[in-house]
């Protein structure tokens, strides 16, 4: 800022304030997720990263109390069916392994879903995932984190009716986010280290 308190940060020199106001949205968004990833925590809650089998829903309703809590505009959830385990994704990247052959009740291969939360800027749509890829701060545009779930871009999904359950997750946790934040934390803190 100079001393009139204009940025003169080059990088936003000649830009539109509605358009630098969204890099600096997107640029703090990426802090918080890069944050929560590296501490492994959200609210001060242990997010218990080293369960990597499960509990993303408990996961995903402690960090977005934070998000809203912060003034991000969560926009609920963003859930994949039959998601690719770490292991599988490495073989698809590899090419050892093609997505659209594994079945999609492979519990060796596939979590049944993944869950991650889902913040709108200017109209367009991210997802806060410590676990979307080793390499990232831990936020993704919604497309490239599902794209990232079935470890390609074919934008491969399995859609199954028979998970209801994902539905009866989305009432809850939508209909009353704070009891599902209480109810998350609780889960989290039962897992041992």
């Amino acid at each position: 800022m100079d001393p009139d308190g204009r940025d003169v940060n080059p990088s936003n020199m000649g830009l539109k304030p509605e358009i630098r106001q969204k890099m600096n949205s997107l640029k703090n968004l990426e802090n918080a997720a890069k944050n929560i990833k590296i501490s492994q925590k959200s609210n001060n809650i242990d997010l218990k990263l080293s369960h990597t089998s499960n509990y993303c829903w408990a996961r995903a309703s402690v960090i977005r109390e934070e998000l809203e809590r912060m003034g991000y505009d969560v926009d609920g959830y963003t859930v994949v069916n039959y998601p690719l385990k770490y292991e599988a994704k490495q073989k698809v990247k590899n090419g050892e392994l093609e997505p659209t052959e594994i079945p999609v009740n492979d519990g060796k291969n596939r979590f049944g879903y993944h869950v991650g939360v889902t913040v709108k800027i200017d109209g367009e749509l991210y997802v806060v995932d410590p676990f979307y890829d080793e390499h990232s701060p831990g936020l993704s545009k919604q497309e490239d984190w599902i794209n990232a779930q079935y470890g390609t871009n074919s934008n491969y999904q399995k859609k199954d009716s028979k998970y209801d359950h994902l539905d009866a997750f989305y009432k809850f946790h939508n209909s009353d986010s704070r009891k599902a934040y209480e109810d998350s934390v609780k889960e989290l803190e039962k897992l041992s280290d």
